[in-house]
């Protein structure tokens, strides 16, 4: 994300207890710095567990745009239904869940002792 705290707060809001943003808002199509051509989504669905109605429009909308993998960030996780259709979709169409809470960190309470940034990324064909 290439914003400023001010900047993303000019264009989605700072009121999330008034739906700006909305979580619908946050949807963003990221790229690999080292190849732009691979790309992913990262979802951010409204309702607090998500069922298999929004699992294939969000699959709709990756084939749409050729897109093959993509995050979604749920509030409270997904229905029994919804997690077989990523089981069902794979190989073609990869989407990792992952909690919210899982994801959130409040770096004024945490001490950092090793640079960030650190990450490698495993190609198939590298071994």
């Amino acid at each position: 994300l290439d914003q400023t705290l001010d900047d993303f707060k000019s264009q989605f809001g700072d009121k999330p207890s008034e739906s700006r943003p909305r979580r619908t808002d946050l949807t963003v199509l990221v790229a690999h710095n080292d190849d732009p051509t691979d790309q992913m989504f990262v979802f951010f669905p409204e309702e607090t567990k998500v069922g298999i109605k929004t699992i294939k429009m969000y699959c709709q909308r990756m084939q749409e745009e050729n897109i093959t993998r993509a995050i979604i960030v749920v509030q409270m996780g997904m229905t029994p239904s919804a997690k077989q259709s990523l089981v069902d979709m794979a190989p073609k169409y990869i989407l990792e869940q992952f909690l919210q809470q899982e994801l959130l960190i409040n770096i004024t309470e945490h001490e950092v002792k090793t640079p960030l940034g650190y990450h490698f990324v495993i190609k198939l064909n590298s071994f």
